[in-house]
Parts: structure tokens; sequence; C-alpha cells
């Protein structure tokens, strides 16, 4: 069925949230260091691994990690403690998106 957007109002927008209305890097970093500070991996630099994994899942390449490490060190859930627990305003929504979000609505 072919949909004819001159005179059909849009009834549904749907946008990833992260990187698309979000910026998060920030907390995904802290939070990232947290992980790794509380595992005892001081080697690694969280920002180098985000950028190594290159939009792959964080929560595979974690577990991948641990394989290379030899032991369980809990990264999956320690990175998600930091980042849950996280101080405020880690995280902003990026330029213009308030406005979009209002438009849309409307």
């Amino acid at each position: 069925m072919k949909s004819n957007a001159a005179s059909e109002p849009l009834s549904a927008v749907l946008f990833d949230l992260d990187d698309t209305l979000i910026d998060s890097f920030d907390a995904r970093v802290a939070a990232l260091t947290d992980a790794f500070q509380g595992a005892g991996l001081r080697h690694l630099d969280p920002k180098q691994f985000f950028h190594e994994i290159r939009g792959r899942q964080l929560l595979d390449e974690l577990t991948e990690l641990e394989e290379r490490e030899g032991e369980k060190l809990g990264l999956v859930e320690r990175y998600r403690h930091a980042y849950w627990n996280r101080k405020p305003g880690l995280i902003s929504m990026y330029p213009g998106i308030g406005p979009l979000l209002e438009a849309l609505h409307k």
C-alpha cells in the first residue's frame, strides 16, 4: 500500500536514543572506567576501547575481553551498575533535538 505523505499525517516517528537524540558518550566512558578499575584492568583505556569496538555490541565485547583476560571479572555487571548510578550531568540532548521533538509532537 502506497502512502500519500501530503494527505496523511504522521502517526509515529521512531528514533534510536543513544547517539541520535542524546549524547551519552561521557557517561558510557565514565561507567567503563569504573568497571575497568573495579576489575583491576588499569592497562585499558575506556575511550580507546569504545573506538575499537566500532559499533559492535558493548556487552558482547566485555564478555570477550573477560575471555581474553582469562577470568570472570563481572565487567557487564560493573558497567551496568556504574552507568545506572552515574553522577548527573553526563548525558545531554544534542542541540536542536528539543525543538525538533516539539515540532513533531505538534
